[in-house]
């Protein structure tokens, strides 16, 4: 008995004396506080503190803080973000029609020096090319842009083509490209835009082609397909003398456009001026400028290449011959002679790269 009030006594020690029965300790101490004392609390619960802003703030420490930026360096971040906007803005350009720079999209980039390309919306020629060979003071629609560009009295034999692009034709715009090979020259271009998207360029007219007593009657304007055909008197006596051309029974052509071809990239117009036998990603002239009309080779000097049929095959007309026909050369091919006039061939030629690819989109 004596042992189990003992232990009693000692029981109430631990837990502490009651007051009234409550069961509400008054007295003796707790264990949790004899282990931690209110000061140690509070230490820990500012040491967790101290844990977590030390975790959120070491990959500051550890980069190091951003430093304040000198006059100097602001400049110099300046000049970059115009060196991209101005960059971005010449990209664009060249979709809506304004003045551009190019070069580096070119084939061969080292082969033209100090390139200088602008291209500007007929509307703008006036004020933004004042040399250009054109004049659209007077147009006032796309189709009086067209007669400017393709002149009247117009040859009949190319009535086709230009009905071709009266009809297909969305946008015309004036290329003006300074290249420095051999020495420096200026080129004008059109640029016609179709309602595919697909894109025709022709050089400026011929200057000595100019002013030729033309027939100025009318076909019929539908477009036309390539046809083998013999022409008739009436047309070889209208075609006009030009002694200048290799191939004077082209005159009607080149006093409209120094050559004619089509642009899978406007970049790659500087360097068809430069070399007009050349193909770049499916660009290249189809009807070759006449600073490009030489003979076929060494063998045959009679022979003047005047268009492009495919990458190996070539239209040819005999300069001997006042009224010459087409002769198509290949050189894993005999040469074929054709009964095709070289000017319906031009006009064919203009009617098949605007509708093929217009068809083909």
């Amino acid at each position: 008995m004596a042992e189990s009030l003992e232990e009693v006594s000692r029981a109430g020690d631990y837990f502490g004396q009651t007051v009234g029965g409550s069961g509400i300790s008054v007295g003796g101490p707790h264990p949790f506080l004899q282990a931690w004392s209110w000061l140690e609390l509070l230490l820990a619960i500012f040491s967790c503190l101290a844990a977590v802003l030390f975790g959120l703030f070491l990959p500051a420490l550890l980069l190091g803080a951003p430093k304040a930026s000198t006059p100097a360096e602001v400049q110099q971040e300046d000049k970059k973000e115009k060196k991209l906007s101005r960059a971005a803005g010449q990209s664009s350009a060249s979709a809506k029609g304004h003045p551009v720079r190019a070069g580096s999209g070119c084939r061969d980039a080292a082969t033209v020096v100090d390139l200088g390309f602008e291209l500007h919306d007929w509307y703008e020629v006036a004020s933004s090319l004042p040399d250009s060979p054109w004049s659209f003071d007077r147009c006032g629609s796309l189709e009086d842009v067209l007669a400017t560009i393709w002149r009247s009295p117009l040859d009949r034999r190319l009535q086709g083509g230009f009905a071709e692009l009266h009809r297909r034709m969305r946008r015309v715009r004036v290329a003006r490209c300074v290249l420095d090979r051999p020495v420096e020259k200026t080129y004008f271009c059109i640029v016609y835009t179709l309602s595919s998207g697909a894109e025709i360029f022709g050089g400026s007219p011929v200057d000595d082609a100019i002013g030729l007593s033309l027939d100025a009657a009318n076909e019929d304007d539908r477009p036309r397909h390539r046809r083998r055909r013999r022409r008739s008197s009436s047309e070889m006596r209208e075609t006009p003398k030009a002694p200048q051309l290799p191939l004077p029974c082209l005159a009607p052509f080149y006093r409209v456009h120094d050559g004619v071809g089509v642009l899978l990239s406007l970049q790659h117009l500087p360097q068809l001026l430069t070399s007009p036998d050349d193909s770049i990603n499916g660009s290249c002239f189809y009807i070759y400028p006449m600073r490009a009309l030489e003979v076929l080779d060494e063998q045959r000097p009679h022979l003047v290449k005047f268009a492009r049929v495919d990458r190996h095959c070539v239209a040819c007309a005999d300069r001997r011959r006042e009224e010459p026909n087409v002769v198509y050369a290949d050189p894993a091919e005999d040469l074929v002679q054709d009964d095709e006039a070289p000017l319906d061939f031009v006009d064919d030629t203009i009617c098949n790269i605007a509708g093929r690819k217009a068809a083909g989109r």
